[in-house]
């Protein structure tokens, strides 16, 4: 009975000292995680400058908006090719060939 109750005592130390240590490393982890996201917002308000907040529209313009008459869109169409042969140009110089060379 006292060795049964001996490793009971040792699996429960275990499990706390376990637990302790768990909650440890998480809490190490969530540290390095928060300065890591306050070092990279540091960062991109110095080089990249601070965030822009989206400005909200009136009411008014809104309502313009909505009511505004749709304006007609350009749209291309792609026609298909024709394959004509360039005129030659003139040539500049004198073409030699082997059999005129002397």
């Amino acid at each position: 009975m006292q060795a049964k109750q001996f490793w009971n005592t040792i699996i429960v130390a275990c499990a706390i000292w376990g637990t302790i240590l768990f909650l440890g490393q998480q809490g190490i982890f969530i540290y390095c995680i928060h300065q890591c996201k306050k070092s990279q917002k540091i960062l991109e308000n110095k080089y990249m400058g601070p965030v822009i907040v989206a400005v909200q529209p009136t009411a008014r313009q809104v309502a313009v908006a909505s009511t505004a008459a749709q304006e007609p869109v350009i749209q291309y169409i792609v026609t298909p090719q024709t394959t004509t042969q360039p005129e030659p140009s003139a040539p500049t110089g004198t073409i030699v060939s082997a059999n005129q060379i002397v």
